[in-house]
C-alpha cells in the first residue's frame, strides 16, 4: 500500500511540476508578445526615450538631461497609433522607471485589464485611464491604471517610489493626451484600502476632497514638501501591492504650471530666442517671459523687445509672451503692449524704492492719466512698514542687510543726503534706522518729488 502512495504522489508532483512549467512558459510567452506589442507602439509613436532605470542604478548626477526626450515626447505621433486603436488617448512616461506606454481609455474599466492597445488579449493588458475621467485631465482626480508585471512592465516600477532617493531622482510624470503635453509633480506615495475615496475620478463633494488630500499627507512615505488644495488637478495612479486585493499601491502628482524666464540669448551671436520658445512650447510650459537682453548684457545698455515681439507674434506660437526690460513708468508699459502685442509686462529693477509702480502702471492703462509721486512723508511710512515686514519673514540680520538697497533707493533725488544714505545702508539697529527715517520725513517733508522720480533706470545695478 505505502508503495502504491509513493506512486501516487510521485504522479501528484510530476503533474504539479508540469503544470507550473507550463504555466510559466505561458506566462513568459505572454509576457514576450506583450513586450513585443508595445516596442511596436513605441516605433510607431517614435518614443524613443531613454531607457528606465532605478534611482540606485543610475546616480543624479550621472543622468542626462531630460530636455532632449521631452522635446522627443511632446513630437510623438500619437495619431499614427490611433489609426490602430481609436481608443489610444497618448503616452504616459515617467522617467527613471520602466513606465513609458500608450495610455488607453476605453467603455469601461475592465476591458484594458485583458487586452493591449491592439486589442490582443494578453495578461500585461494596458495603461488605461478610468472610464470615467476627462480626457483633458481637468477633473479633481483622474485615475490611471496598470498591472504590476513581474516583468517589472506596465506599472510594476511605480513601487521605485517607496524610496525617497527615487523620488528626489525622479519626481516628474508627463502624459501626451493628444497635442497636449501634461507634466505633474508626484507629491505621495502609499498604500491604500480599496474602500477609499481616492478610487473616485469624479470628486466633486468638498469633504471627500479634503478626505483624499488629508489622507495622501498621512499616508505617504515621500517627504516631498507638496500640499496640494481642492483647486488642483492631481493624478491617481494605481496598481497591485503584490499581497492581496484588499488594498493597492498608490503614487499621486499634481499638476502645477510650469512658467519660464529666460533672455535673447547667450551673446550678440546666438540669440535664438524664437527657437527656444518653440522648444519650450513643445515640452508643455504654460508661459514665457522673455527680458529683452543677452546674458552677456548682463544690464547694460536698452533692451531690445523687437526680438520678444517676434516671439509673441510668431503664429506657431501659442502660450503667453510676458515681456521684461526697461519698463518703469505706465506710458513704457502701455508702448510695450500696443507696440509688441505681449500678453504681460514684468518689471524688475524699476521696483527698486518704488513699490508702488504697479499701481501706477494699472492705474495709467486703466485710466491714461499718470498719478503724482508719493510726497517724502508717504515714502517714509512706505519704507518703514517694509522694513518691518522684512524683518519679519527672513528675520533681523537677513531682513536690514536685504533691506539697504530698497531704502537707499526710496529717497533718490533729495538733496543733501549723501550723509543720511550711508545711515541707511550702514546701521544695523532696527530702532536707530526707524528714527532715521523719521528724520527723512521731518527734514524733507515738503521737498517736491514730482520731478526726480521715478528716477531713471541704472544698468550697473
Amino acid at each position: 500500500m505505502k508503495r502504491w502512495v509513493r506512486i501516487v504522489l510521485i504522479v501528484v508532483l510530476a503533474a504539479g511540476l508540469v503544470v507550473g512549467l507550463f504555466g510559466m512558459l505561458r506566462r513568459q510567452t505572454e509576457d514576450r508578445k506583450g513586450a513585443e506589442s508595445y516596442a511596436e507602439a513605441a516605433a510607431i509613436a517614435g518614443a524613443e526615450l531613454p531607457a528606465a532605470e532605478s534611482a540606485a542604478q543610475t546616480p543624479a548626477e550621472e543622468q542626462e538631461t531630460q530636455d532632449p526626450y521631452l522635446q522627443m515626447f511632446a513630437r510623438m505621433d500619437v495619431e499614427a497609433l490611433r489609426q490602430g486603436n481609436p481608443e489610444v488617448l497618448g503616452w504616459l512616461w515617467l522617467p527613471n522607471t520602466q513606465i513609458s506606454y500608450p495610455l488607453m481609455q476605453g467603455t469601461d474599466n475592465e476591458y484594458y485589464l485583458h487586452n493591449t492597445w491592439k486589442n490582443e488579449p494578453n495578461e500585461l493588458g494596458a495603461i488605461f485611464l478610468d472610464h470615467r475621467s476627462a480626457p483633458d485631465f481637468s477633473d479633481f482626480n483622474t485615475l490611471i491604471y496598470g498591472h504590476r508585471m513581474q516583468s517589472d512592465a506596465m506599472f510594476a516600477t511605480l513601487r521605485f517610489y517607496a524610496e525617497q532617493a527615487h523620488w528626489e531622482s525622479a519626481p516628474l510624470v508627463y502624459v501626451r493626451a493628444g497635442d497636449t503635453v501634461y507634466t505633474f509633480t508626484i507629491f505621495a506615495a502609499y498604500e491604500a484600502p480599496v474602500t477609499q475615496p481616492l478610487y473616485l475620478p469624479a470628486l466633486t463633494d468638498a469633504a471627500q476632497i479634503d478626505a483624499v488630500l488629508q489622507y495622501a499627507q498621512e499616508a505617504s512615505v515621500l517627504d516631498t514638501g507638496l500640499t496640494p488644495g481642492a483647486e488642483d488637478h492631481i493624478l491617481t495612479l494605481v496598481t497591485c501591492t503584490g499581497h492581496g486585493h484588499a488594498s493597492r499601491w498608490i503614487v499621486q502628482a499634481v499638476r502645477k504650471p510650469v512658467t519660464v524666464k529666460t533672455r535673447l540669448g547667450w551673446d550678440e551671436e546666438s540669440k535664438n530666442i524664437e527657437e527656444i520658445a518653440l522648444r519650450l512650447q513643445d515640452v508643455g510650459i504654460a508661459a514665457l517671459t522673455v527680458h529683452g537682453r543677452t546674458r552677456a548684457q548682463m544690464y547694460r545698455g536698452e533692451a531690445d523687445w523687437t526680438l520678444i515681439g517676434k516671439v509673441k507674434n510668431n503664429p506657431q506660437i501659442h502660450i503667453p509672451i510676458i515681456g521684461n526690460g526697461d519698463v518703469d513708468s505706465g506710458p513704457r508699459a502701455a508702448a510695450m503692449f500696443d507696440r509688441y502685442g505681449v500678453d504681460g509686462v514684468m518689471i524688475g529693477r524699476a521696483t527698486y524704492g518704488r513699490p508702488w509702480i504697479f499701481r501706477e502702471v494699472r492705474h495709467y492703462l486703466t485710466t491714461g492719466e499718470v498719478l503724482p509721486q508719493p510726497t517724502v512723508v508717504e515714502r517714509v511710512e512706505i519704507a518703514k512698514r517694509h522694513l518691518r515686514k522684512s524683518v519679519e519673514i527672513k528675520g533681523e540680520y537677513v531682513g536690514v542687510l536685504e533691506m539697504r538697497r530698497h531704502l537707499s533707493n526710496y529717497f533718490k533725488g533729495l538733496p543733501d543726503f549723501k550723509q543720511t544714505r550711508l545711515q541707511l545702508v550702514t546701521l544695523t539697529d532696527i530702532p536707530a534706522l526707524m528714527a532715521t527715517l523719521d528724520s527723512i520725513a521731518e527734514r524733507w517733508g515738503d521737498f517736491d518729488t514730482s520731478q526726480v522720480v521715478p528716477a531713471p533706470l541704472s544698468h550697473e545695478l
